[in-house]
């Protein structure tokens, strides 16, 4: 046998291929929750799984509680088993904290926007009981890359002012890399760097350009364009470190309404045709969430099994 690694990813892989647990459990990395109960007989042994390079991997579980319906940690397990279902087996992309389907989107092309519906829901206790509260969210997104954001920017501030002014419109904003749909706030615009420069990965040299080719089939056409940094914290072997991300501004997507777009009235008119549901489409939409889950099989299987 060899010792657990501590690569996050490696130890959920291993965890999965327990065969007594698969699918019937969730692990955070240190924490199990399972709706089976494990006996002092299952569990005193341990539990063997063999890895992809055929390395012999011990595995041992400790039963440390029993989690009470009445208990916080039944709220979190409850929540992550929604969160599932809306990932896995409802074809919804989550975004932040809510969950939208990018497969429903609505178009406003005059406005070059784009509404993705979706939901906001978590499961919390209330004075009546364990409820799930649900609501009707869209998301805005916007047509135009970030590049063409920058180039507007570029045209109507001629001179040397004009990076500057791209800065201070960019910062903050959020935008969206569809290939992947996920979304970053943008904490600098780097005009130092560009897409043909050469970033160091563990597989080797590669540019920016030859990286999306070879991992997205995107051809980046402008190789001279500046680049956008999103600084993140992420915690390894519990401290915390400062990681900085750089995106190319052609393949991302504006998010959200600018301040001009948010007086302009005509634009907050047609958007309210979708966002501004009557009683009676907002009571349709979250009927609908129920029915989802109700005809997906993976999904009442799931909820059955922690029933």
């Amino acid at each position: 046998s060899t010792p657990l690694s501590t690569t996050l990813k490696l130890r959920k892989a291993l965890v999965h291929n327990i065969e007594i647990l698969k699918t019937k459990h969730i692990f955070d990395g240190n924490l199990l929750y399972s709706p089976l109960k494990l006996t002092e007989n299952d569990l005193k042994d341990g539990f063997t799984v063999v890895t992809r390079r055929e390395e012999i991997i011990k595995i041992k579980l400790v039963l440390t509680q029993e989690v009470a319906q009445a208990s916080e940690q039944f709220i979190q397990v409850a929540n992550i088993i929604l969160n599932e279902i809306a990932s896995r087996h409802m074809g919804l992309d989550r975004i932040k904290r809510d969950y939208f389907n990018p497969r429903k989107s609505i178009a406003i092309p005059q406005h070059k926007i784009e509404l993705w519906p979706g939901y906001e829901f978590t499961i919390r206790r209330y004075s009546s009981g364990v409820l799930l509260g649900l609501d009707v969210k869209h998301k805005i997104l916007r047509t135009d890359t970030a590049l063409e954001f920058m180039n507007s920017i570029m045209q109507r501030s001629r001179g040397s002012g004009a990076q500057s002014e791209i800065t201070k419109e960019l910062v903050g904003s959020i935008v969206m890399t569809k290939y992947n749909n996920k979304t970053y706030r943008v904490d600098d615009v780097d005009f130092t760097k560009k897409p043909s420069d050469i970033v160091e990965l563990k597989s080797g040299p590669v540019s920016y350009v030859e990286y999306y080719k070879n991992n997205y089939e995107i051809m980046i056409k402008d190789a001279n364009q500046p680049l956008l940094i999103h600084r993140s914290k992420t915690k390894i072997q519990g401290n915390t470190v400062e990681r900085q991300i750089h995106l190319v501004p052609e393949v991302c997507y504006m998010t959200g309404l600018t301040d001009n777009m948010r007086k302009d009235f005509k634009i907050m008119q047609d958007l309210a045709q979708y966002t501004r549901q009557d009683p009676e489409k907002r009571h349709k939409s979250l009927i609908g969430f129920r029915e989802t889950i109700a005809d997906s099989e993976p999904a009442t299987t799931l909820l059955n099994s922690w029933a």
